[in-house]
C-alpha cells in the first residue's frame, strides 16, 4: 500500500512515496485501522522491512505503551517520523501528546521526542548492529498517530 499524502513536512512526505507496509486497510471508501497496538517489549510489532509506516492509537482504549522492534545486521542510518494525528489549532493547549522513545535492547534510551497535537517530529540516527524499539506512549489519553520508519545507506542524502 502507498501513501499519497501525509502532510507538509518533507522529512515524513518523502516516505510517501514508497511502497510500505500499513495495518491500514481501505474499506468502504474509508481507511479502517487493525488493532495493533502491544503493550510489552515481548509481543512488539516486528519491523521487518527498509520501509515502514503503520497507524494506530495509543492510550486509554488501546493499550498504552505501544511497542515496535527492528534488528540491524550492520551500521545503519534510521529514521522514525511520527504524526500526532489529533487536531491542533485553535485548541491545541487540550490536544494529548504523544511521546517517542528509540530504545536499545536493554531498554536504555537512545532518542525521544514530545509531539503536540497535529505535528510531526523526527528522530534520525546511525545505529550499530543490533535490536532496537520503538516506544510509543502518550500519558493515559486516546491518541491516533502515524509511524514511519526508514533506514538504509542513503537516508540522509
Amino acid at each position: 500500500m502507498t501513501f499519497t499524502s501525509l502532510g507538509a513536512d518533507s522529512s515524513f512526505s518523502s516516505l510517501a512515496s514508497a511502497s510500505i507496509k500499513s495495518t491500514s486497510l481501505l474499506k468502504g471508501g474509508a481507511i479502517t485501522t487493525l488493532s495493533a497496538s502491544k503493550a510489552t517489549r515481548g509481543q512488539a510489532i516486528r519491523i521487518t522491512r527498509s520501509s515502514f509506516q503503520d497507524a494506530g492509537r495509543v492510550g486509554t482504549r488501546e493499550d498504552d505503551p505501544i511497542f515496535y522492534r527492528f534488528t540491524l545486521n550492520t551500521r545503519t542510518p534510521v529514521r522514525l517520523s511520527t504524526r500526532n494525528q489529533e487536531a491542533g489549532g485553535i485548541f491545541s493547549a487540550f490536544v494529548p501528546e504523544l511521546r517517542v522513545e528509540l530504545q536499545q535492547s536493554s531498554g536504555r534510551r537512545i532518542r525521544s521526542q514530545t509531539i503536540e497535537g497535529g505535528e510531526i517530529e523526527t528522530i534520525t540516527a546511525t545505529l550499530a548492529r543490533g535490536t532496537y524499539f520503538v516506544r510509543i506512549t502518550s500519558g493515559g489519553q486516546s491518541v491516533p498517530y502515524l509511524l514511519g520508519f526508514r533506514r538504509g545507506a542513503n537516508l540522509f542524502s
